[in-house]
């Protein structure tokens, strides 16, 4: 495959380390406590290095992530090969059960990274392989189903995959993505009533982190097993809240 493809296959902006720091450091401030990190599109690892240096009590750290060149990379990386927390393996997002993933840590859980900047109808323009199976998870009916309406960024559904399986747990979700699936998500978690003990969106500079224009965030929620606080709290940056 080549790079250019790969790159928009896989919605490849891979996080700075200036960022990853930033975003790991902002968790810290406000108490996220992990027992156990996972990256589910870890890249070439700069989020891992990140938390690996900012949480030092975590017991865990797991990266996964479907480009084999990006695996070879973080091999090679002593800051990740010497920290034994850190474990990566190779695997697609769409092939893993997050659920039974999850299920050694009873609480603590915290999802963090940068999901796929891409939607399926682009990956169907370039032939790309990098997607679920197919369904119609927004619940469209008839035309709506069949045409545009049903067109949505794959991030949305990540992100719905990995809130369902933290679902009436202590967990926290830290991920960058879309403002538009930002907002669908937090519509998401309020309509099917999913323990929400607080959530906040953090704009985030893309054009000085990613050398793109796109309206994208960090979206961060917090759940346990009985909140219902179904309001989120928009920041100007990193530097407020």
């Amino acid at each position: 495959m080549q790079a250019s493809q790969a790159k928009i296959e896989y919605g490849d902006f891979q996080t700075p380390p200036e960022l990853t720091e930033k975003i790991c450091q902002k968790l810290w401030q406000i108490h996220v406590k992990p027992d156990v990190i996972i990256e589910p599109t870890c890249g070439i690892g700069n989020f891992l290095k990140a938390a690996a240096l900012t949480f030092k009590e975590t017991e865990k750290i797991l990266g996964f992530e479907i480009n084999p060149n990006y695996i070879n990379q973080i091999n090679r990386d002593s800051q990740i090969s010497q920290d034994q927390r850190i474990q990566v393996e190779q695997k697609n997002f769409f092939d893993c059960d997050w659920y039974s993933l999850t299920q050694p840590w009873t609480e603590n859980i915290l999802f963090l990274g940068n999901l796929p900047w891409i939607t399926n109808s682009k990956q169907g323009l370039i032939n790309g392989k990098n997607l679920p199976q197919k369904s119609n998870f927004q619940g469209y009916h008839g035309l709506d189903a069949m045409t545009g309406k049903s067109n949505f960024d794959i991030s949305e559904w990540m992100l719905i995959k990995l809130i369902e399986c933290l679902e009436r747990r202590s967990a926290y979700l830290a991920i960058i993505c879309k403002t538009t699936v930002s907002r669908k998500i937090l519509n998401y978690i309020y309509t099917h009533k999913i323990n929400l003990v607080y959530s906040a969106i953090y704009p985030i500079n893309t054009q000085k982190y990613f050398q793109a224009n796109v309206d994208a965030c960090l979206l961060f929620c917090q759940f346990d097993s009985h909140s219902e606080n179904y309001f989120c709290d928009v920041f100007n940056s990193f530097e407020e809240g």
